[in-house]
C-alpha cells in the first residue's frame, strides 16, 4: 500500500530516518529509491539527533551533505544517478522534546541543543556532525539554522506543496474538462430515460 502511494508522479515524498539507527538498516530509504531512483520528489526528515551514536557522525555527515544544495553532489544534474543517498530536497533534522521536558520551555531547549558549542568535553555526536559539514563545506554553516527544527521543516514542505499544485493544477483541469466532455455525451445518449440519465451522473460525477 505504502509502495502504490508514494508511486505516483505528483507524490512529494518524506522519507523519514533514524539518526540513532544505521541507514542501511532502515528499510524506508530502500523503499522510496525504488519509486524515486534519483530523489527528484524526496525531502527528508532525520529524527533522535540526541542519540546518535558516537561513531555514526561521519557516515551521517556524508548523507547530508550530498543532498546539500551548494554541494557539488547536487548541483550535477545526474545527481541522483551517481549518489547514493542524494535527495533533490535535502534533509532536515528535528528532535522530539522528552517526557521530562517541560512543554513551555521546547523553544529555549530545542535552540540549546542545535546551536550547542562546538567545543567542550559534552560534545554530542551530533554536533561533531555539524562540525564535520562546516569543515567539508564553509558555505553550509547555516545549515542548523535553515535545516534543523519543525519551524525550518513546515516552511519548506509549505512551498514544495504549493509548487506542487500549481504545476498539477493544469492536468487536473485537463481531466475536469474530458470527464465533464464525457458526461454531457453519455447523457445526450441516454435521451429520454431519465432514470438511466441519472445514473449516469451520479456514476460519472463519482470519478471527478
Amino acid at each position: 500500500m505504502v509502495s502504490r502511494d508514494i508511486s505516483a508522479p505528483n507524490v512529494v515524498i518524506v522519507l523519514t530516518a533514524l539518526l540513532a539507527m544505521d541507514i542501511a538498516h532502515q528499510n524506508a530509504f530502500s523503499l522510496v529509491k525504488s519509486v524515486d531512483p534519483h530523489g527528484e520528489r524526496t525531502i527528508g526528515v532525520l529524527t533522535m539527533p540526541d542519540r546518535m551514536p558516537s561513531g555514526a557522525k561521519r557516515q551521517w555527515a556524508k548523507v547530508i551533505s550530498e543532498s546539500m544544495p551548494s554541494s557539488s553532489a547536487n548541483s550535477s544534474s545526474n545527481a541522483g544517478a551517481t549518489r547514493k543517498y542524494f535527495i533533490k530536497h535535502g534533509w532536515h533534522v528535528v528532535r522530539c522534546p522528552a517526557q521530562h521536558e517541560d512543554p513551555c520551555e521546547i523553544s529555549i531547549i530545542k535552540d540549546t541543543f542545535f546551536q550547542g558549542s562546538d567545543k567542550g568535553p559534552a560534545l554530542l555526536p551530533w554536533h561533531r556532525t555539524i562540525s564535520l559539514l562546516r569543515a567539508n563545506n564553509n558555505s553550509n554553516s547555516n545549515f542548523v539554522k535553515t535545516r534543523c527544527g519543525l519551524g525550518s521543516l513546515y516552511c519548506h514542505m509549505s512551498r514544495l506543496l504549493l509548487l506542487q499544485l500549481q504545476a498539477s493544477l493544469p492536468g487536473v483541469m485537463t481531466n475536469i474538462g474530458k470527464l465533464k466532455q464525457e458526461l454531457l455525451a453519455k447523457l445526450k445518449d441516454a435521451g429520454s430515460n431519465s432514470s438511466a440519465a441519472g445514473m449516469l451522473s451520479n456514476g460519472l460525477f463519482q470519478k471527478l
